[in-house]
């Protein structure tokens, strides 16, 4: 998951990170830790 803070104090940009693979795609859609490290929270 890659967080990009915008101009706007306070917004974010959250993209999943993606898995591909022959059956499809896995998307791993939420990681608390990582949105603490980054927010604050």
């Amino acid at each position: 998951m890659q967080v990009q803070p915008l101009a706007i104090e306070g917004a974010f940009v959250v993209t999943p990170r993606q898995f591909p693979d022959d059956r499809g795609v896995f998307l791993e859609s939420f990681r608390g830790d990582l949105l603490a490290q980054h927010l604050g929270h």
